[in-house]
């Protein structure tokens, strides 16, 4: 619980603390997302890299059962790391076992990036979920087929070479056993609940997340220097972090509370 909100704040600071001199345009950012057509699938033959430097046929470890693919960049400084973790953990908390009941599937789209970046990211990010960490696929791969997982799930990501990072949608994709896409979840609002409930859902989703949500899920560095949202969307950043923080004030107060009840 501790560890969750801290991630939380630490996902609603870090925008405000994020590089000054990125210079992706409004246009740029407004490409960023996740826009998958509505019979999208798993692109079951892509070949792909796995931590181990072993080559391996994506479809092979996800046919057969429910899966949650993320896209991640293994050396972003952003949001990424986090991400990963809090989906991890609310896998963890939904009682499915990653391997058995589920899939967990992460799909590295820097070229840059390869099996040690992937190890790195794992070790940093899962080494509290040793479950998770030991059954989760993380995935590099060549230029083109990035390009093709990519076109197959309307990922959309921009390159920003003056920070050398990439914006990108952060958000979960949830397919079925069939390997068809039917959720789109934001990887930094995951809980166990809705989490499970989508791996078993069926049929088509409402995928029209809307423009904060929009901004929720964008990986990138949001600072007020780059002129990208204005003002108020920097306020709204800092009024959410302010509330998270208030949030657990209050739970620590109560935790508190109650140890003394219960000691008198």
């Amino acid at each position: 619980m501790i560890r969750r909100l801290c991630l939380l704040l630490g996902l609603c600071l870090a925008p405000l603390a994020a590089h000054a001199n990125g210079r992706l345009s409004p246009n740029q950012i407004a490409s960023v997302g996740a826009h998958p057509d509505a019979d999208a699938r798993i692109p079951y033959d892509t070949h792909w890299v796995d931590r181990n430097g072993k080559p391996v046929l994506l479809g092979d470890l996800v046919k057969g059962k429910p899966t949650v693919l993320l896209f991640i960049d293994y050396t972003c400084r952003h949001i990424c790391g986090p991400g990963l973790t809090l989906t991890a953990g609310a896998l963890h908390d939904s009682g499915l076992k990653v391997g058995k009941d589920v899939s967990f599937v992460i799909l590295g789209f820097n070229p840059g990036d390869g099996p040690a970046e992937a190890r790195a990211m794992a070790d940093k990010q899962l080494s509290a979920l040793p479950d998770i960490q030991s059954a989760v696929h993380l995935l590099s791969a060549d230029p083109d087929t990035i390009d093709k997982a990519e076109k197959a799930l309307g990922f959309k990501a921009v390159y920003d070479s003056t920070t050398n990072q990439y914006a990108h949608d952060a958000s979960a994709y949830i397919f079925n056993a069939k390997g068809r896409l039917t959720k789109l979840l934001p990887e930094t609002a995951l809980v166990a609940p809705v989490l499970k409930k989508e791996l078993y859902a069926a049929g088509g989703s409402d995928q029209n997340q809307g423009f904060l949500a929009h901004i929720t899920t964008v990986c990138y560095g949001f600072a007020a220097a780059h002129g990208l949202y204005g003002k108020a969307i920097v306020v709204g950043l800092k009024t959410g972090g302010v509330l998270i923080l208030l949030a657990g004030m209050v739970f620590f107060l109560l935790l508190l509370r109650r140890r003394r009840r219960n000691a008198a």
